[in-house]
């Protein structure tokens, strides 16, 4: 545990620039989606299936869901890689406005085979794109 380490071994964090945010976004396809529902005070955090198309976040759900519902407006994004034994990894946060894409044009706009598939079992036929106002990565170097 980090608390169990003297000063000299403990982890360093490096802060990542916009490219190195969309680096390693595209190197993964799970991640967490976060909104608010109707004013109250506590995130909901969901997990998602994702491709980051023309630094573009796109995922999928149901018309009914509270995704769909309450997302779509302004969300958050995280997406990060840790591995607890080497005591590295990385976390990347999106922030922006996300959106149904309704128009046809825009869905064949997606490369074949970009659109991911839904995270949970049943019909996720909307398709949503995050597009981020604010993107930040912090890295975590062991020493």
């Amino acid at each position: 545990m980090e608390e169990d380490l003297d000063e000299g071994e403990r982890a360093g964090l490096s802060v990542l620039d916009r490219e190195a945010c969309l680096e390693l976004l595209a190197t993964r396809d799970i991640g967490r989606v976060a909104f608010t529902i109707d004013g109250d005070a506590a995130p909901t955090v969901l997990p998602v299936n994702y491709a980051l198309v023309h630094d573009t976040i796109v995922f999928r759900s149901t018309l009914a869901g509270s995704i769909m519902r309450y997302a779509r407006g302004y969300a958050a994004f995280q997406v990060d890689r840790l591995d607890e034994e080497r005591r590295d990894g990385w976390s990347v946060l999106a922030s922006g406005r996300c959106r149904w894409v309704r128009d046809p044009g825009e869905l064949e706009r997606i490369p074949q085979g970009r659109l991911p598939r839904p995270w949970a079992e049943g019909p996720r036929d909307q398709v949503l794109k995050l597009t981020p106002a604010r993107l930040t990565g912090r890295r975590l170097h062991r020493p």
